[in-house]
């Protein structure tokens, strides 16, 4: 009697145990299928996020960033180049990119008198700082010298600034001399009665000899 009571208690203890092992088993199966659950529509919010941002913002400008573009597409078809030499208005001039020096000639107001009009070849294509420069004839002489046309201007007073008489513009054409310095020499010459000497003119407040040195041989006093 005893053996058949222990042994239905050991069957009804192996019930209980397989059927809490079922029981765990269950909710473990349960619990991953939601994990993955999860994952899966956490990876598909992350891709709809993705997709947002790609539609919305890449390829996108602003009204300034399109100025800008087209102000750099604008710079890019447009040269500078300085124009001297033996031509009418010397100066610096903006060109198209596809210019040739004809058209930098032209922009100067073509050939001065007494220009060489065939040293420069005008279908030359211009670039971007270049210098273009027009000889004269006399320039093209083989006995020329710079240095012989140097001496003859400074030889020749006609050229040069007369201190004591001349305007607030023509002083301001001297090196190192401005608008301030410019008045200020007119002052002195009406207080002073005029200059006597090309020297007095250091005289005059900021104008020492450094100055004195860049301008002496451009003016005269009469």
């Amino acid at each position: 009697m005893l053996r058949a009571i222990n042994k239905k208690i050991i069957v009804f203890a192996g019930l209980i145990t397989l059927v809490l092992c079922i029981s765990g088993c269950g909710n473990n199966k349960t619990k991953t299928v939601l994990v993955e659950g999860n994952a899966e529509q956490n990876n598909e919010d992350t891709v709809q996020e993705s997709g947002d941002v790609s539609d919305t913002d890449i390829g996108t400008f602003s009204q300034s960033d399109l100025a800008e573009l087209e102000e750099i597409e604008s710079q890019a078809d447009v040269v500078t180049v300085y124009v001297c030499g033996a031509v009418v208005a010397p100066g610096v001039y903006e060109l198209s990119a596809t210019s040739i020096k004809r058209d930098a000639l032209n922009k100067a107001g073509g050939f001065a008198e007494g220009a060489s009009n065939t040293y420069v070849n005008l279908a030359e294509p211009v670039y971007q700082g270049e210098k273009i420069y027009f000889p004269y004839e006399a320039e093209l002489e083989p006995d020329y010298s710079p240095l012989d046309e140097q001496e003859d201007a400074q030889g020749d007073d006609s050229h040069k600034i007369n201190i004591n008489t001349a305007t607030k513009d023509e002083l301001m054409t001297l090196s190192g001399i401005g608008e301030s310095k410019a008045l200020d020499i007119i002052t002195y010459r009406e207080e002073h009665g005029g200059f006597d000497s090309i020297e007095e003119i250091m005289n005059i407040n900021g104008i020492k000899e450094g100055v004195y040195n860049k301008i002496k041989d451009n003016i005269v006093v009469d």
